[in-house]
């Protein structure tokens, strides 16, 4: 993931939208059913769970024909879904929000996992508290999750962006200024984050460990996808589950496929997934209750709405009973 993940171009992520949001729906994607199924992904590490759904023949054995497209950059692989270069995407819940409220059509259908550590508040060792941080200069990259983690957290500790000096730096960016000196705290996600607090100039003030479910990844397909090959969308996701299990049950083999294609030793990527919980089919069953909880899809999808129409990325707030579809978690549940 080194040589992957070093290398990724941290353009800010709703750079993706605006250059997508007038694209064609009719791009590279596939809607025949004879047609392999393209589904990006990039480098966060339980993405890689693709790779052990394909290599251990998952796909195989329910009968779906997938094809597996790698964005180095992570906005690249949001624009291919947007454009219809992909009929999927491992992406985060906010990052689909805007180009649906742009006229593209996309579907959630079943969530693969949220941070818990894997996006943190690195800062000075002098900094005590959140208190601490009034004036100080922080960095995180605009639009993306972690400016939502930032907002959201100073707003429980009782400070806003009006309390700090904010800076707009790309993810990367924020963690070597903040090694550079030349700011107070970098609020940045992994394995940026692991990378800066090894350096030794800087302590873990908060984690997303603090607020499971926060940050929330997902796979968004295209609506004419979901619509028309519903048993292949179905079938990827059995295919996924079995993955996930294969990890829990042999996490030594499915570590090594997936550090294999991260270009990093099996013990630095089982590090990197510590800091994600990922999603089974009971999960995905759990997430669908409505309650005050970011762990609930609807309330998640809600709360980051509300937050990216504060930031005029979109007009109106999402309508999370067109966005997410949880019907195939329902069908595979009654079929397990």
């Amino acid at each position: 993931m080194k040589k992957r993940v070093l290398s990724i171009l941290t353009t800010c992520m709703m750079a993706g939208f605006l250059l997508s949001g007038c694209a064609s729906n009719n791009g590279g994607g596939t809607e025949k059913s004879g047609d392999p199924l393209k589904i990006g992904l990039n480098p966060f590490p339980t993405y890689f769970l693709w790779y052990v759904a394909q290599e251990k023949g998952f796909f195989e054995k329910h009968d779906v024909d997938v094809e597996l497209e790698w964005f180095p950059s992570y906005s690249d692989g949001l624009s291919a879904l947007n454009s219809g270069n992909v009929d999927a995407n491992s992406q985060t819940l906010s990052d689909t929000l805007p180009p649906v409220g742009k006229g593209i059509k996309l579907q959630i259908p079943m969530i693969i996992d949220y941070s818990d550590g894997a996006d943190g508040f690195v800062v000075d060792p002098s900094i005590k508290s959140f208190e601490d941080l009034k004036g100080m200069r922080i960095a995180t990259e605009l639009g993306t999750v972690d400016q939502f983690f930032m907002l959201t957290v100073l707003k429980q500790h009782g400070l806003s962006e009006k309390d700090i000096n904010y800076f707009n730096m790309a993810i990367a960016d924020a963690g070597s200024s903040f090694l550079a000196g030349k700011i107070d705290a970098a609020v940045i996600w992994e394995p940026f984050l692991s990378e800066t607090l090894s350096s030794g100039k800087g302590k873990l003030l908060f984690s997303s460990k603090e607020t499971p479910g926060l940050l929330m990844d997902t796979i968004a397909f295209r609506e004419s996808i979901i619509k028309d090959r519903p048993e292949d969308v179905k079938n990827v996701m059995a295919a996924w589950f079995d993955a996930v299990s294969f990890l829990k049950h042999s996490p030594d083999e499915a570590i090594a496929i997936m550090a294999k294609h991260a270009e990093i030793t099996p013990e630095e990527f089982k590090i990197s997934l510590e800091g994600v919980k990922v999603y089974d089919l009971n999960d995905n069953v759990a997430a669908q209750k409505e309650e005050e909880a970011y762990t609930s899809v609807k309330y998640n999808g809600e709360q980051v709405g509300a937050f990216l129409k504060d930031l005029k990325f979109i007009d109106e707030l999402p309508d999370m009973s067109k966005l997410y579809n949880p019907s195939f978690i329902n069908q595979l549940a009654d079929e397990k």
